[in-house]
């Protein structure tokens, strides 16, 4: 815990922690405030595991200012915008343009599946989208279209990545007690070939302005009867058609070369991995790449959500998806204190805690180095503009 004190200490004499109130204007942080990128390895390959949240709207926000801070001393992979985040097009621009100059390479990325989920709405002044249900129904052509539309915009203000396309499976016999995916109208359709083509035309669409896409979630949430946001959900225990066709997707998509990464769930697959839910489960992250042939990053579903987040402890919470071989620790930073055994810590101090913990368990054990080189090996493709050549 004295890591955790020293860290503290260290922040509030360092830009990490914002500048003073008087000043007005950003400026590059020295690189002999950002220790993160002057000491090991270890400590450097874990300050690319981080996809963080934020709060605030504009430069002079204290959350900008520290997410700014940790883009300059590369304690973040890149940066995740929610709804709380966006006014409108010129305030948005201006929030990624000051985050790209601390971090050329840095990953901004969002949710924009259209619909129910979609950051970008019209209310906005934004081109908005329909949801995926709408837009399965539409000609190939309309689709490609209106996908192309969404990334040009994309583009414009900056983004680099968007969270999509789903490609989970939306069974009739499910579908309306699903909340999350039915119920919200997020799935292209019951038809495995009809969802990978109308997927395939999303993902083509970004492709050609430049924009990564994340296949989620897998290993499938279609026949998932709960809410993996606020519970731990199951899937059906046995290889159900429709499971197969789901989990067939994500492979499918991956041979095609259309996978830039992977969403794992916070969904329990008793067939794959009956103890921990696939975020965390190394059988179920084996299977994706051993037996469906996914080499990519993989990348965490929101790890702030309350069914792991009550449930596991904030080792835990680090050291699990890790060990298993995700990529990408994706926190929404819905949460302003986070607690690592009797004591608490503010999200401002969130990377470097997580850096501090990675480091204890390469020292421990718990991961190797060698994972982490791999892992950042993975991610390297997130960091330069999507599928050029």
């Amino acid at each position: 815990m004295r890591e955790i004190l020293f860290i503290s200490l260290l922040c509030s004499l360092t830009a990490c922690a914002g500048e003073p109130a008087r000043r007005r204007t950003l400026s590059p942080i020295p690189a002999n405030l950002c220790p993160a990128r002057e000491t090991s390895l270890v400590r450097r390959a874990a300050g690319g595991l981080l996809l963080l949240g934020f709060h605030g709207q504009t430069v002079t926000d204290h959350g900008v200012r520290v997410i700014l801070g940790h883009l300059a001393c590369r304690r973040i992979a890149g940066v995740l915008f929610m709804a709380h985040n966006i006014v409108d097009p010129a305030q948005v621009r201006r929030l990624l343009t000051a985050m790209r100059s601390m971090h050329p390479g840095a990953i901004l990325a969002l949710d924009q599946e259209g619909g129910a989920v979609q950051r970008l709405t019209a209310s906005k002044g934004f081109v908005g989208a329909p949801s995926p249900e709408e837009v399965a129904r539409m000609s190939d052509d309309r689709i490609f279209a209106l996908y192309e539309g969404q990334a040009r915009q994309l583009e414009a203000l900056g983004f680099t990545m968007n969270l999509g396309p789903v490609i989970d499976l939306n069974p009739p016999e499910v579908s309306a007690r699903s909340p999350v995916i039915g119920g919200m109208r997020r799935s292209f359709g019951v038809d495995p070939l009809r969802v990978r083509r109308v997927a395939s035309l999303f993902i083509l669409a970004h492709r050609r302005h430049g924009i990564h896409t994340v296949l989620k979630h897998f290993p499938g949430h279609g026949m998932a009867k709960g809410d993996s946001h606020h519970i731990l959900t199951g899937l059906p225990g046995h290889h159900h058609p429709r499971r197969t066709a789901e989990l067939a997707l994500f492979g499918e998509l991956s041979q095609k070369g259309l996978a830039s990464a992977v969403m794992a769930s916070h969904l329990i697959d008793p067939v794959l991995d009956p103890l921990a839910p696939t975020s965390c489960s190394k059988p179920g992250l084996e299977h994706l790449r051993r037996r469906l042939g996914f080499t990519g990053p993989v990348l965490t579903d929101d790890l702030l959500m309350s069914s792991v987040a009550r449930r596991f402890s904030f080792k835990r919470l680090i050291g699990a998806p890790l060990a298993a071989g995700a990529d990408l620790l994706l926190f929404s930073y819905s949460a302003r204190r986070y607690r690592w055994g009797h004591r608490t810590f503010s999200q401002d101090l969130l990377p470097q805690t997580v850096i501090t913990l990675v480091e204890q368990l390469v020292r421990s054990g718990g991961i190797t180095r060698h994972a982490l080189v791999t892992s950042a090996r993975r991610r390297a493709p997130l960091h330069t503009r999507c599928c050029t050549r």
